[in-house]
């Protein structure tokens, strides 16, 4: 783990950066874009929360030890944030709160902690 991929440092800047990138999104009224299969808005926030969760969890490593702890404790915060994000959606004029919404974050975070791991593992 001693590339740079695995520089907990770059994993703060990515995970910072993409946490503003997703508040700064779901801020937004809604935008039109074309769907090209049902359930492609789920996709996206599994892949969004998924690349969160992967940040964190490399953000994490040098500061937690273990790597349940670690893996727990970066997908706990994805998720709560993607809670979180929700809310913030409920009082943003042309978007709406969906609890799906926030399981295929949660899938999305055990998914991308779940390649940290299998990845940090080589």
């Amino acid at each position: 783990m001693n590339t740079l991929f695995f520089n907990p440092w770059l994993h703060r800047i990515l995970f910072i950066s993409w946490a503003a990138t997703i508040f700064f999104m779901s801020g937004r009224a809604h935008i039109a874009t074309p769907i090209i299969f049902q359930a492609q808005d789920k996709l996206v926030h599994a892949i969004a929360y998924g690349a969160l969760a992967f940040f964190l969890a490399g953000a994490l490593q040098q500061w937690i030890k273990k790597d349940g702890t670690r893996f727990f404790t970066a997908c706990l915060v994805v998720i709560l944030y993607g809670i979180s994000d929700e809310w913030h959606q409920y009082y943003t004029p042309g978007r709406h709160a969906d609890i799906y919404d926030v399981i295929a974050d949660a899938v999305g975070a055990i998914l991308g902690v779940g390649l940290f791991y299998l990845l940090s593992r080589k």
